[in-house]
């Protein structure tokens, strides 16, 4: 009973992350996308201000992914998947790509000594926590985007596409909470439940 106990506990700590979360995730979006890249644009007069599209309205998992950060989506495609797929084919370069996001939003996360506005950031930051969450919870999208595809092929035609969307919310609603237990429950285990106290 104890393994089921920790395992409702776990999922109730999720569902009472989920709306702080999602609300700092969603603030920080807003603070960098929008404010500080479009000022840093404004004055350096770089023209081209695409950083995001509208993300909140993927049908699916691979268009949030394309549209929620456009100049990392960009380079990632020109320097990583076109890359590759010249060497190794198409199925292969995607891999490679998601790996390399996956590794490098990972390692950025663990040895970060910036601060952000990211609550995964913060967290990896003040835990120095080098575990591979993120870096797992990344791969577990590439089941979930079959997914999130699968259902707006099956779903009927006028309701297909806000299904979709529906579960890019729930994936992140779950997800960013899941991240930051176990960040911080291995920070814990580390340091001991009474050194929460006086972090560093």
């Amino acid at each position: 009973y104890g393994v089921i106990i920790r395992g409702f506990l776990f999922v109730l700590d999720i569902v009472r992350l989920c709306v702080p979360t999602i609300v700092c995730w969603l603030l920080g979006f807003y603070a960098i996308f929008h404010c500080f890249l479009n000022s840093l644009a404004e004055m350096t007069r770089y023209a081209d201000r695409e950083f995001y599209q509208d993300w909140w309205n993927a049908p699916s998992l691979d268009v949030f992914w394309r549209k929620w950060n456009i100049p990392v989506h960009r380079w990632l495609l020109r320097h990583i998947y076109h890359e590759s797929k010249k060497k190794t084919g198409e199925n292969l370069a995607f891999w490679v790509t998601f790996s390399y996001s996956a590794l490098m939003h990972e390692v950025r996360l663990s040895t970060s000594s910036e601060t952000n506005t990211y609550s995964k950031l913060l967290l990896s930051i003040m835990l120095k926590v080098l575990k591979p969450w993120f870096f797992l919870g990344m791969f577990a999208q590439i089941p979930l985007i079959f997914l999130s595809k699968w259902l707006v092929n099956v779903l009927p035609t006028p309701n297909k596409n806000r299904w979709g969307n529906c579960f890019v919310w729930l994936s992140l609603f779950i997800g960013q909470p899941m991240i930051e237990l176990l960040y911080l429950r291995e920070w814990l285990h580390t340091h001991g439940e009474y050194a929460l106290m006086c972090m560093r």
